[in-house]
Formats: C-alpha cells, sequence, structure tokens
C-alpha cells in the first residue's frame, strides 16, 4: 500500500448525481485504484456518507452548511475575500485537524477548488506534505460571465465587485499551492496569463467504462432532453433562455417535438410561453437517468455561464447521444462543431441544429461513433487515472 492522501472537499461526493460531486468521486476513485490508503475530510452540507464512498476512503464529515445569506454577503462588501469563497471558512475544520494531523501523517493533501483554499496556510504550518489544489473551474470566470449577462442592475453591480475581488485573491490564491491540478488547458492558459508563478497543469475529468456499452432502444427522435441541476444558476439561466428563445422557433416548425427535463424540475414561478408548455416535460429527479435516456437521442447544454469542463457532456456522448451546446457549455473539451457535438450561440442557431437531426439531415450513426470514439481516447477513466500518477510522482521527494 502507499503512502497515504488526504482529500478535503466542500461536500460529500457521493452519491454523484451532478458534475461537483461525479467530478471529485472520479478523482478520488482513481487515486483508489492507484493503491493509496485514502482519507476524506468534507462538510456534510445536510448529508450523509454513502456506503459506496466508504468502500474507497475513510471519510471524516464536519457539521457545516454553506446556504448563502443576504446579511453576510452585505457585510462581505468590506471583506478582501469573495463571498462564494469567503462562505467556506469555518473554525470548525481548523478544530478538526489539530486533533487528526497528530495521529495521520500524508505524502499528499488534495483540495477540492478554491473555496477550501483558504485552510492551505493552516497546513503549510502542521504538515510536510505536498499541497495539491484541484481546481474543477476557475471561479472568477463564472463569476465574470454571471455578471456580464445580469440584466438587475443592482445584482450586476455586486457580481461585479466579486468579480473584481477574485481576479486579485483565486490567482494568489493557487500560488500557495505546490501544484494546481486544472480541469482544461483553457482554465490553465487563462490562470497563467494572471499569475505565471502558478505550477498549473491539467488533468481532466474522466468517465466510466460502463458508459461505452450502452444501447439505445427504439429512438423517439422528437424528444430532445436537458440535465442538470437548477439550484446551480448558470443551469437555469440557459435553461430559462433555451425555453424562451429557442424552443418556440422549434416548435414553431415541428409541433411534435418534446423537451423533457432532469435533474430538478423548473420552479412553477418561471413562466414558459403558453404555444410551447404542452411540450414540455419537468421529470426532474430520476434514480437511472441512463434508463430513461434509452429512447432518446438529442441533449441540449445551452449554457451561457461557465468554466471549467461539463462532465455530463463527456458522460452523453460516451452514452450514445448527440448534444447540442452553446460555445461555453462545450469549452475545454476539444470537441469539433458538425463532427462530434453541434454548437449554437444563437437563438436560431440552436432551433436549427436541433431540427436539422430531427429531419435526419445528419448520419447519426456516424455521428455518434465520431463522439463515442472521441471521448473513449481522451476522457477514459484508465487515460486519466495514469495522469494523476504521472503528476503525483512528480511531486514525490527524489
Amino acid at each position: 500500500m502507499k503512502n497515504k492522501i488526504l482529500f478535503i472537499a466542500p461536500k460529500i461526493p457521493y452519491p454523484a448525481v451532478d458534475g461537483h460531486t461525479k467530478s471529485m468521486y472520479g478523482f478520488i476513485k482513481s487515486t483508489y485504484d492507484l493503491g493509496y490508503n485514502v482519507d476524506l475530510i468534507c462538510y456534510s452540507q445536510k448529508k450523509n456518507v454513502d456506503e459506496k464512498l466508504k468502500q474507497i476512503c475513510n471519510t471524516y464529515l464536519i457539521d457545516v452548511e454553506t446556504e448563502n445569506n443576504f446579511i453576510e454577503a452585505i457585510k462581505n462588501l468590506f471583506s478582501e475575500v469573495p463571498y462564494n469563497l469567503s462562505k467556506y471558512i469555518r473554525k470548525d475544520l481548523i478544530k478538526f485537524l489539530e486533533n487528526h494531523l497528530q495521529t495521520n501523517s500524508y505524502e499528499f493533501v488534495i483540495i477540492f477548488n478554491a473555496h477550501m483554499g483558504w485552510i492551505v496556510n493552516y497546513l503549510k504550518s502542521k504538515t510536510n506534505s505536498k499541497i495539491i489544489l484541484r481546481e474543477e473551474n476557475l471561479e472568477l470566470l463564472i463569476m465574470e460571465k454571471f455578471y456580464k449577462n445580469q440584466k438587475n442592475l443592482l445584482i450586476k453591480f455586486y457580481a461585479w465587485l466579486q468579480y473584481k475581488k477574485l481576479l486579485k485573491y483565486e490567482p494568489k490564491l493557487c500560488e500557495k499551492f505546490d501544484a494546481c491540478f486544472m480541469i482544461s488547458d483553457n482554465d490553465k492558459i487563462k490562470l497563467l496569463l494572471l499569475n505565471k508563478n502558478v505550477n498549473a497543469v491539467v488533468i481532466n475529468s474522466s468517465v466510466e467504462d460502463e458508459l461505452f456499452n450502452l444501447t439505445k432502444n427504439k429512438i423517439d427522435k422528437y424528444s430532445i432532453f436537458h440535465i442538470g441541476s437548477l439550484n446551480w444558476y448558470p443551469n437555469l439561466d440557459g435553461l430559462l433562455w433555451f425555453l424562451n428563445e429557442v424552443f418556440p422557433k422549434i416548435i414553431l416548425k415541428e409541433p411534435r417535438i418534446k423537451l423533457y427535463i432532469y435533474g430538478s424540475k423548473l420552479p412553477q414561478k418561471y413562466i414558459v410561453d403558453e404555444k410551447t408548455k404542452h411540450n414540455i416535460i419537468n421529470v426532474g429527479f430520476v434514480e437511472n437517468i441512463w434508463n430513461e435516456l434509452s429512447d432518446k437521442l438529442i441533449s441540449i447544454v445551452p449554457l451561457r455561464i461557465g468554466s471549467g469542463i461539463r462532465i455530463k457532456i463527456l458522460e452523453l456522448l460516451a452514452g450514445g447521444n448527440i448534444v447540442v451546446s452553446t460555445s461555453i457549455g462545450a469549452e475545454g473539451i476539444g470537441l469539433t462543431d458538425n463532427e462530434n457535438i453541434f454548437i449554437a450561440d444563437d437563438s436560431d442557431t440552436f432551433a436549427n441544429q436541433i431540427l436539422k437531426i430531427v429531419n435526419d439531415e445528419i448520419n447519426v450513426t456516424n455521428f455518434v461513433e465520431s463522439s463515442k470514439k472521441y471521448i473513449y481516447e481522451n476522457y477514459s477513466w484508465n487515460k486519466i487515472s495514469a495522469k494523476i500518477k504521472s503528476e503525483l510522482s512528480k511531486l514525490e521527494p527524489k
């Protein structure tokens, strides 16, 4: 058994039901598969540890929630730390580590995301471990796109202030780590432009091998679908744009098309076009999404705000689906428009791309095979595990 690795996470990474948890769980599982003895410390966020997670790591929960608080958000105007990150600065974590590190030592400490990065100074003072930041998003890029897309002037101004804080805070934070494992080349390039002193390397997310073996039943070509938690604002923003600007144009030309919404239901307070509301099936969470998608082909990813990569795109392409996405949704993955994905950034193009597939204007079999091949060659679990092994070995004492 190799030396121990400690992961520190903002929430429990299993069940892996969204891109964030899938990315964390996949990374932890990869290190376990490489033979490391794995410990995990994470904020509970009102959840319990799943038995499957216990099979790959010893998990220690800290009873912390990080929901938004209006008063704290206002107080944050006078802080140098961006609000979205400041919520995770908790003495409870330091108190736990004070006891834990007295009886446990680690070769590596891997911290998930800038939200938990604040603990790096404490760890440096208490351990000789190599300390790594796993950046699944470059947070400043998400905030930049958020404020630019915001129409409410008050929220736009507050978000702009937060972006300016992140612009100063996040690149300096990343420099404190022995390495930053970025999730995409795009994020690495943008980070190094802001701080050339960061030891940034790219380790992509991976998809599980069994997805490549999924098969489709008789496909309902008039079904399209959206997957994503609508509690995450970029998903909600993108879906509302699609429902208001794109879907009416699709239904006007092909009224048989129906949109299935998975992950979480669209809240009733959002009013959709009267002409399209009967074409929307608000499904929400399902236990086995792949069973639900066995007769569906076309996925939409209408993101207008984002950073990192969309793990759901990797999974959907590996599972034999066709994805229509904005450039922001597809960024960082390296896909080619009209070869293994369809890209559309305005409502007319987005609608026409979907109608082109529905109207059998492309060779679906060839397109799906090309997409699967690309994902397998670049994002299979074995390939990413090999990259993790290589980068960790570079940090080991010689």
